[in-house]
């Protein structure tokens, strides 16, 4: 009994390769480089991820677009980034007039790339999915590897790097404020105060029931976007 939960904690606790789809382009920086320490070592603030995607951005200008589409209760930005290979991004708009029509029920889908959409962190204190969006970034901009390519000249992918970005501020700060001594997720200490629950938005209301009522207003802002897009593929990414 005690040899098996020795190697299942072996097996669960083995590292995790985030950069296993080069080559990769040197011209655009790994997170660490900006950062100035790995991902997952530390809970990355919404400063720190801003300072990953301008740097990012400014690196693959032929790869990648910013779209802004609100700000959040507390006033952060929120944004999609709408990544693709460069034949793709050189017509983005026709691709978006083609998906435009689309949505109308209107125009023939074999004549653009569907889209793939990424939902990043919609619950604040889920912080993997946070991180995840900047090594999701990474890889859709650097990566060399033919998977990675061949997915990219056939369709786009829309990232939005943090849905909630107010719970998640909230999470981190104290997180990253308060010594935790245990690893397990389950731990007491790691979910906080009730006053700094970072799962839900500034109103303490959980976005991700929100999707009928859309009553508030990082989902008023983003409802726009995504249905003037209309995804193929919509990925709500949680952990």
């Amino acid at each position: 009994m005690v040899a098996s939960l020795i190697a299942f904690a072996a097996l669960t606790q083995r590292a995790f390769d985030l950069y296993s789809y080069g080559p990769y382009e040197s011209r655009v920086p790994r997170p660490e480089s900006v950062l100035g320490y790995e991902i997952g070592t530390k809970h990355s603030t919404f400063r720190d991820q801003e300072r990953y995607i301008q740097a990012a951005v400014a690196a693959a200008p032929d790869r990648v677009q910013i779209r802004e589409y609100g700000t959040s209760t507390e006033g952060r930005p929120l944004k999609v980034l709408i990544i693709g290979s460069k034949a793709n991004m050189a017509r983005l708009t026709e691709i978006e007039k083609q998906h435009e029509a689309l949505a109308a029920g209107k125009g023939d889908p074999k004549n653009t790339v569907p889209i793939l959409w990424i939902n990043e962190c919609i619950h604040g204190d889920e912080t993997a999915s946070f991180e995840a969006g900047m090594v999701s970034l990474y890889t859709l901009l650097a990566s060399e590897n033919p998977a990675i390519k061949e997915a990219l000249d056939k369709c786009l992918v829309i990232l939005n790097p943090v849905y909630n970005p107010d719970g998640h501020e909230r999470y981190v700060v104290y997180y990253n404020a308060v010594a935790v001594g245990s690893p397990e997720p389950e731990a007491f200490e790691r979910g906080g105060p009730n006053v700094m629950y970072g799962r839900v938005n500034h109103y303490r209301f959980d976005m991700n029931r929100d999707r009928v009522a859309f009553s508030q207003k990082e989902t008023q802002a983003e409802y726009p976007t995504m249905l003037k897009w209309a995804p193929q593929v919509y990925i709500d990414q949680h952990g």
